[in-house]
């Protein structure tokens, strides 16, 4: 028994609401996903530092294939090593 085009409508007031409780369902698993484990560090550097490794590697997981924050640093640093090698371009 499937869900038929157009049912989950019934369950909601409007389109709008639907849109609604679909952004708070978002919001709510990003900062859930987020603090994981850092309420329980007290150190507050630490706690962020932990949350910091939630974005990333919530963000690189997201989708299969897609660049975490630190290999977008990486690879940043080597295009910026390898223009340097190069000398200035020329038109």
């Amino acid at each position: 028994m499937g869900l038929e085009k157009g049912g989950i409508y019934r369950h909601f007031d409007s389109k709008q609401q639907l849109a609604a409780e679909a952004f708070d369902y978002a919001w709510k698993l990003a900062l859930d996903t987020r603090f994981e484990g850092a309420q329980a560090i007290s150190n507050t550097v630490d706690r962020l530092k932990q949350m910091v490794r939630n974005f990333q590697d919530r963000w690189s997981g997201l989708v299969p294939g897609r660049m975490s924050v630190a290999q977008h640093g990486n690879r940043f640093r080597r295009r910026k090593s390898a223009a340097a090698r190069e000398g200035p371009a020329r038109s």
